[in-house]
């Protein structure tokens, strides 16, 4: 294990609160906080948007039936860190946990074949937290949006903070201390601890995400508790999460 001197964690947490002020700062900007909307787009490509991902998450029972691959799941998991706000600490708290990154296959609407999607499954031992990340391709090109990430929460009871209200969005990075940059895509709250984010199907929207999705070695995701608590979720893909990701974008452009 990594011993990490008190000053670099302090460091760190300081850099990562500067980082997710000012993703707040371009949210209140274009005024997509309250909409829960990544990035500025038109009435009409925001309701194309919503509407795709309420049919995709209506089709599929609310989550989107998984259906296993059969695959071996790894036993060791890529780095994740969970920094969080607290209000008795202007350091905050940083917790440590791990992501299993691969494959799998969803079944979409009926008539539609199965789709090979993008999982993570990660925890949070301390907080006893835990999300399940995936990442699939739309393949109803009439019906925006153009790729569909889906975030599932499982939070005990008494988690400090309450449940989580809000994720902003997704930023991508190279490095768990560099600056991160924003999916374009819409936010969709389907329930709590369930939340759809529904990417552009604009063409420079889709060439630009599928960029940093395929390049990007981290993922930041914000979080909002529901007592207005912040924190950021850092995500690393490591070697396994840069394989699986070639391995779905490899097949998505084959189709």
């Amino acid at each position: 294990m990594v011993v990490i001197s008190v000053t670099a964690v302090m460091a760190t947490i300081f850099w990562q609160w500067s980082a997710v002020t000012e993703f707040y700062q371009f949210l209140n900007h274009t005024g997509s906080e309250s909409r829960g909307q990544v990035s500025h787009k038109t009435p009409t490509t925001q309701s194309k948007i919503s509407r795709g991902v309420a049919e995709q998450q209506s089709s599929a029972d609310a989550r989107g039936a998984m259906v296993p691959r059969g695959q071996t799941v790894p036993t060791v998991g890529q780095r994740v860190v969970l920094y969080e706000e607290d209000p008795t600490d202007p350091q905050g708290k940083r917790y440590t946990g791990s992501a299993i990154w691969r494959t799998e296959t969803v079944s979409n609407k009926p008539g539609l074949a199965p789709e090979l999607a993008i999982r993570a499954d990660v925890t949070i031992p301390e907080r006893r937290m835990a999300m399940t990340w995936s990442l699939r391709r739309n393949t109803e090109k009439d019906a925006p949006p153009s790729y569909t990430i889906e975030t599932t929460f499982n939070l005990p009871a008494d988690l400090q903070g309450g449940g989580i209200a809000n994720v902003p969005g997704i930023l991508m990075k190279q490095s768990e201390q560099a600056r991160g940059t924003e999916l374009a895509g819409l936010v969709v709250k389907v329930m709590n601890g369930y939340f759809v984010i529904g990417l552009s199907a604009d063409d420079s929207d889709v060439q630009r995400n599928e960029q940093l999705l395929k390049d990007s070695s981290w993922f930041d995701i914000p979080i909002v508790y529901t007592n207005g608590m912040r924190a950021i979720l850092a995500m690393e893909k490591g070697s396994r999460g840069d394989r699986t990701f070639a391995e779905a974008f490899s097949a998505w452009e084959k189709k």
